[in-house]
């Protein structure tokens, strides 16, 4: 049983990674060479190198080392992203945040459980954290003058919705 677990994560984890590179080589490598973003073509790249380093560990059946390595990756990227801004936080800062999602989708499919709650509660204060940290565009600091609350809560809700249901799909495919 444990070894069909082993196998069922690792098969999991391959496709996973398969749809991240195919994602990272065919939509968000060319947009930003097209765009002329070296930040986010230097990000990644990283990522894919990563990513790379987390196949070949899957295929050793470390689907575990894999599996933290791409999540951690994604994470990064994302966290990178946002606080590198220039800018501080601007609109598209508010969507890179429902990015953090993937890594919390790449822990649960091929992680136990609890490593979902704790990346979901990183996520969360690095959320928190940043809100009241990093310098805001005009744009963002006149929607959070009046409604910080409601942005703040629809991201951290959003992750903790995510992890809750994700968990309960992993758990039950783990059961059966």
């Amino acid at each position: 049983n444990n070894r069909r677990e082993v196998i069922r994560r690792t098969r999991v984890a391959s496709i996973l990674m398969f749809f991240l590179v195919l994602l990272l080589t065919t939509l968000v490598l060319p947009a930003a060479i097209l765009a002329n973003n070296r930040v986010v073509l230097l990000l990644a790249c990283l990522l894919l190198s990563v990513v790379m380093v987390a196949i070949l560990f899957n295929r050793c059946g470390r689907f575990h080392v894999a599996g933290v390595l791409v999540a951690c990756g994604l994470s990064g990227v994302f966290y990178t992203s946002i606080l590198t801004n220039a800018s501080g936080l601007t609109m598209v800062s508010l969507l890179l945040f429902n990015g953090l999602a993937l890594s919390e989708l790449f822990i649960a499919s091929l992680l136990p459980g609890s490593w979902l709650f704790l990346a979901t509660l990183i996520n969360s204060l690095f959320i928190v954290t940043t809100f009241m940290m990093v310098p805001e565009t005009t744009e963002v600091a006149k929607i959070m003058q009046t409604k910080a609350y409601v942005v703040m809560m629809c991201l951290v809700v959003l992750h903790v919705v995510i992890s809750g249901v994700v968990w309960l799909w992993s758990h039950s495919a783990a059961l059966a």
